[in-house]
């Protein structure tokens, strides 16, 4: 998941890039030496972004009662050629 022009508060980051960046090529150095501290290092942002995907997976199907048709239905009908 990528947020592109997204503000985050000063008060609310968890250490900023330098430090992210700091930590992913320390990650990478000791991959050698430790594979598994290298790897849990390189996938902690992911991770982080899990309980994003989940919220989000959870407002799309809150939002499916809403919908009279999903829409991928919808646009497969509009796809089909005519007399299908």
């Amino acid at each position: 998941m990528l947020f592109e022009g997204v503000r985050v508060p000063a008060a609310n980051l968890l250490g900023g890039q330098e430090k992210l960046e700091h930590k992913l090529a320390r990650a990478r150095e000791a991959a050698a030496g430790s594979a598994t501290l290298g790897t849990f290092e390189q996938t902690r942002p992911m991770v982080a972004g899990t309980p994003l995907r989940a919220r989000a997976a959870d407002a799309a199907l809150s939002m499916q009662d809403r919908v009279p048709e999903p829409p991928m239905r919808l646009a497969m009908k509009a796809l089909r050629p005519p007399g299908r």
